[in-house]
């Protein structure tokens, strides 16, 4: 398919690292010093939030063996506000 063509070409080229973007609100609820928003906000993206399922991105990315990074998101106003991020997230995943 076409992915895998562009992959070969990178590939050709000596391309050394691609990014596969991001898989949002995957391993937000993980680690001990996890509040309960961030554990709300994991459980959510489990659940497949607003019908998009990151667990299933995080799966298909995986089968890369990518080397996981960080990103953060900065959000106002408490867990209404990582709420409504989380939404924004969702709707932007689904294409709206």
């Amino acid at each position: 398919g076409l992915f895998l063509g562009i992959l070969e070409f990178l590939e050709s080229e000596e391309t050394k690292e691609f990014s596969l973007g991001l898989a949002p609100l995957t391993g937000m609820d993980r680690g001990a010093e996890t509040n309960l928003e961030e554990r709300a906000i994991g459980y959510f993206g489990r659940l497949g939030l607003g019908g998009f399922s990151y667990r299933g991105l995080r799966r298909f990315k995986s089968k890369f063996e990518p080397d996981w990074g960080e990103c953060f998101l900065l959000c106002e106003r408490g867990p209404i506000g990582l709420a409504r991020a989380a939404a924004a997230i969702g709707a932007v995943m689904r294409g709206r």
